[in-house]
Formats: structure tokens, C-alpha cells, sequence
């Protein structure tokens, strides 16, 4: 360990003085910079932190990708290259202990540069956080959707099967079920598919498209459970600033991130004690008690500057998108809709009413006191026209809209974002700590510009592995053998074996959007990318270095 720590110590101190370690060091400097200044996402604010968050994790990663393969293999072919492995050979030193301390040095690397990286990111979006937002709304986005993290639920699954059977019977008793077979026969199936089930799949997409379709005036639901809401209030002391006890009213000054998960005319509890938020401010609150509550002596005696201690209750947070199935009018970019939240075979609870956009997700937010029962809550949206505004204005009857499941999700709070970006960071580590093992690998028996050009291909296809897996196919339109797509899948499955799916463990998305990113994830990503891959790398790299002739002897 002695003589690994040490190979390790002076790649670090050697990686520190090579002119490309300078430049990217500079580049992601000047990038992270730069970056409050020129990012202005939406418009808001909440897009604004996204924005910086996103291209801020994005730049790192990519900047330290880059960086630790040129420096890893830099450092092992070079030594080969200029000899100076020879001075290495004639000491007490394993070939392994050398590429091992290489690569501990590299990591040791990484640690320092994503350390510095990662609180310089934090602090930028911090110090976004603490202006000023364009409304109520960009306020409880940034504290509800951004600085959180957040579990991800989505609806239960329609039995499609039993109304596809259904389907299938009615064929049979009207005689046009041979009919309906009749067309797929002689059709050529790329996948070797029966006639039989691809008239079961053609009959399972249409009825799913039917009820995930609200005609005008119709609607469409979904089911959810095991929602885990169970001890996620949030609590924290405020002030009162206007008290009219008379009446039963008070103003409360609150922190800031505290104000941003309340909901208007949402349940939020003084001192225990039951009431109503009426009015929203960014630091500040107004809450209104029942008749019978605002009597109790308790209220009767709170004053302008009494301390008391506001529990927020959990929200929950459905998001969808609504995509119309024709088009609508020019200048019309929203429809009108209502949606209902309550317990399955219950009553609603909350009704929301208004305008939301089509074609982009949307996120409505509710509490969750009353709505979600045993973990479980029924979402309703009906598609109705707009309210006419004037008397002489027309009703505009809307069209049909269609609501994917996959573009449904219920999300409710389950962690903090400090925690969240923590185990992003670790998610950024672990690739980074795989490629320079992959560096240590090809720069054990490669040229700098060929063992450089490996990793980098690699890298490449890892980072778009989702994209080429849907641009390449087995075969092409028809049913017919297509060469081009043939060796895209063997280069595919290749680039599959040597390399990790960058693409999914990338934490960005899930970082901006609030996503909860579990330790079972970092588990998997630790696991898989660094504790089998890279181990596979370093021991091949070790076995082809203990093999290789490194110098000629002459007599």
C-alpha cells in the first residue's frame, strides 16, 4: 500500500502541472463563472435555478469526463513512451502497484476537482434562490420542485386485457373475427409475431388509447397507492405581524422556505391548532381560523411579535400531459379543465378549475390532508369548455385530449435537497472513477492517440446509449433484413458490454426536477460500473502490463 500510495501521490502532483490539466481546469472555471450570468431559462426563477443546475452538472461532468481520460492515459503511456517506466522496473514496484497507484492518483483527482466543482454549483444555486421570484406560483415551484427530493408514483395500471377480451368475444359473436385475422395474414412481421397476436395488439392499443382519450365533456382517471405521506409535515417558528384575534386572523412571518410550500387555501396548523391559509407572500402568510376554533383562549391571547410554531402539511404534486388530438385554433395554446383529488370510491376533496397548457407537462399542487387515505388517491381530469367572458362570447367546446399513463405521476416529498445533490455528486464520481480505470486499461498496451480515441469513443457512445438504442434497429421498413441496422446493433451491444449507460445514471434530470435519487441507485451505479467494470479493467490492464516487453535487451 506503501509504494501505491506513493505512485498515487505523484501522478496527483504530476497531473497538477500538465498543460491540459491547467486548461480544463480553467475552462470549468470560467464556465461555472459565467454561468448566473448568461442563464435565464423561462423567464422565471424557478427556470433560472433549473437552468444553472442542469447545465452546471452537465458542464462538470463532461469537462471532468474529458479531462480524466486524457490525463490517465497521458500519464501510463507516456511513461512508456519516454522510458521512464524503465527507471520504475528496477525498483521494489509491481507492475500492478504501478497502474494502481496511477489510477488512485487520477481518483484522488477527481475527488479534489468535483469537491470544488460541486460546492461552487451549490452556492450559485443558493444565491439564485435567495431573489426575488416572479410570483407566488415561481416561489413554491422553486421550494417545492427544486429544493427537494421528491418520490416519483405512477397510476396503476388499467386492465386492458379483460376489456381486449371483450372486444375479441364481441368479434366472435358478429362473425367478423376471421375478418379481422384476414388482414394480419399475410402481412410479413419483423418480430415473428402470429396473426393472432397482432390483432391482440392492435386491439390493445386501441382500447388504451380509448381511455386515456377525454372526448369533449368527458374525462378521464387514475388510481394511486402506496403513497408514503406518514410524519412529512414540515415545522418551523414564525411571527406574528397583524393580529386580529377578533376575527380570527393573523399574518405570520415565516422563512422563506417555509412560505414556499404553502398552498393557497391549503390546511397549515398554529400551534397545533387547525386553520387556513388565505394569502401568500414570499416571507409571510395569512391564515384564517373556523368560528368555533378562533375562540379558544389560546388564539384570543397571540399578539403583534408572539413566536409560534407552523406545521405545513404534505403536499402531493400531479403532473401530467394533455396533447389535443386535433389541432386547435390559431392563438389557442391552452384548454380548460378541471381536476378533482380525493380517495378512491370517495368524494373529492380538492377541485381545482382553470386554464393549463397543452404539450408540455404541467404540475398541479394540492395537500394532501383528506385527498389521500391509507396511501391511496383517485385523480379525475374532465375536459369541459371555458366559461363564456361576456355576455356575447362564444363557448369554445373543446377537443378531444389524450393523457398518456407514462406522462402521469403523483410526487410527494420524501428528503431534502442538500442530500440529493450529495448523492448526485456520488453518481458523478462513480463514472468518473470508471473512466479512469477504462484510461488505465487501453493506456497500458495503446499509443496516447489511439488509447485516447477508445475512451473517447466509448465515452461518447455511454453518454448516447439511449439515443442510438432507438435510431438503430434489427431491420428495416417492411420486414426486411436492413445490413446497416444489423452492425449498428453488434456495435450496440458492444459499446453495452464495455460500458456503462452514462445516459441513465446521469443525475441532472432527476437533480433539477426534484427527483429523489436513491442510495440503492448510488448502490447499483457503485456496483456495476465501478465495482465490476472498473475491476475488470484494472485486472486486465495489470495482466496485459505484466506481460508486455517494455524494453529490448541488447548485448
Amino acid at each position: 500500500m506503501n509504494s501505491i500510495w506513493a505512485v498515487a501521490r505523484h501522478t496527483l502532483s504530476q497531473c497538477l502541472r500538465m498543460k491540459i490539466a491547467v486548461a480544463f481546469l480553467l475552462l470549468l472555471a470560467a464556465g461555472l463563472a459565467i454561468l448566473p450570468l448568461v442563464m435565464t431559462g423561462d423567464g422565471t426563477l424557478a427556470g433560472k435555478i433549473r437552468t444553472a443546475l442542469s447545465y452546471g452538472v452537465g458542464i462538470t461532468g463532461v469537462l471532468l469526463s474529458i479531462l480524466t481520460v486524457l490525463v490517465t492515459v497521458a500519464v501510463v503511456s507516456g511513461d512508456i513512451q519516454q522510458k521512464h517506466i524503465q527507471l520504475l522496473a528496477v525498483k521494489p514496484l509491481a507492475r500492478w502497484q504501478y497502474l494502481l497507484g496511477r489510477w488512485l492518483g487520477v481518483v484522488l483527482l477527481n475527488a479534489a476537482l468535483l469537491g470544488v466543482a460541486a460546492v461552487t454549483i451549490y452556492l450559485i444555486a443558493q444565491h439564485l434562490r435567495g431573489s426575488d421570484p416572479a410570483s407566488a406560483v415561481d416561489h413554491r415551484t422553486i421550494e417545492t420542485e427544486i429544493f427537494t427530493a421528491r418520490a416519483e408514483v405512477k397510476p396503476q395500471p388499467p386492465n386492458i386485457g379483460k376489456l381486449v377480451r371483450k372486444r375479441i368475444e364481441k368479434l366472435k359473436v358478429d362473425g367478423r373475427f376471421d375478418d379481422a385475422l384476414q388482414t394480419y395474414a399475410g402481412e410479413v412481421d419483423r418480430k415473428g409475431k402470429t396473426p393472432q397476436e397482432r390483432l391482440y395488439a392492435e386491439l390493445l392499443k386501441q382500447e388504451l388509447s380509448r381511455i386515456e382519450t377525454a372526448g369533449p365533456m368527458g374525462a378521464i382517471g387514475w388510481r394511486f397507492k402506496d403513497l408514503d405521506l406518514a410524519g412529512r409535515e414540515t415545522k418551523a417558528y414564525g411571527t406574528v405581524k397583524i393580529s386580529r384575534a377578533d376575527v380570527g386572523q393573523f399574518r405570520i412571518s415565516v422563512p422563506t422556505p417555509l412560505a414556499g410550500k404553502l398552498v393557497y387555501r391549503g390546511p397549515v396548523r398554529i400551534d397545533d391548532i387547525s386553520g387556513q391559509v388565505i394569502s401568500l407572500g414570499r416571507d409571510w402568510f395569512d391564515v384564517r381560523f373556523g368560528p368555533d376554533v378562533a375562540k379558544r383562549q389560546h388564539l384570543l391571547d397571540l399578539r403583534k411579535g408572539s413566536t409560534v410554531e407552523v406545521t405545513v402539511e404534505p403536499t402531493i404534486q400531479f403532473r401530467y400531459k394533455a396533447q389535443p388530438t386535433v389541432k386547435l385554433p390559431a392563438g389557442k395554446k391552452q384548454l380548460h379543465r378541471v381536476l378533482y383529488f380525493g380517495p378512491p370510491m370517495g368524494k373529492p376533496i380538492y377541485i381545482v378549475a382553470g386554464s393549463g397548457p397543452t404539450g408540455t407537462p404541467t404540475t398541479m399542487t394540492v395537500p394532501a390532508a383528506g385527498a389521500v387515505v391509507d396511501g391511496k388517491l383517485q385523480v379525475v381530469y374532465r375536459n369541459i369548455p371555458a366559461p363564456p367572458t361576456g355576455p356575447s362570447s362564444m363557448v369554445f367546446m373543446p377537443p378531444s385530449v389524450r393523457i398518456s399513463s407514462a406522462d402521469v405521476s403523483v410526487l410527494y416529498r420524501v428528503g431534502g435537497f442538500e442530500a440529493n445533490y450529495i448523492r448526485s455528486v456520488l453518481l458523478v464520481f462513480c463514472q468518473l472513477v470508471f473512466l479512469a480505470a477504462l484510461g488505465v486499461f487501453f493506456g497500458s498496451f495503446l499509443s496516447f492517440p489511439v488509447a485516447t480515441m477508445a475512451c473517447m469513443v466509448l465515452l461518447g457512445g455511454g453518454l448516447i446509449f439511449n439515443w442510438l438504442s432507438e435510431a438503430v434497429g434489427w431491420y428495416g421498413q417492411g420486414g426486411e433484413f436492413d445490413f446497416s441496422g444489423f452492425v449498428g446493433n453488434i456495435v450496440l451491444t458492444i459499446i453495452k458490454v464495455l460500458m456503462p449507460n452514462l445516459s441513465e445514471t446521469s443525475p441532472a434530470d432527476k437533480l433539477v426536477d426534484g427527483i429523489y435519487i436513491s442510495w440503492a441507485s448510488i448502490g447499483w451505479a457503485s456496483a456495476w460500473a465501478v465495482g465490476a467494470r472498473a475491476t475488470l479493467y484494472l485486472g486486465l490492464g495489470c495482466w496485459i502490463f505484466h506481460k508486455r516487453e517494455l524494453a529490448h535487451v541488447q548485448v
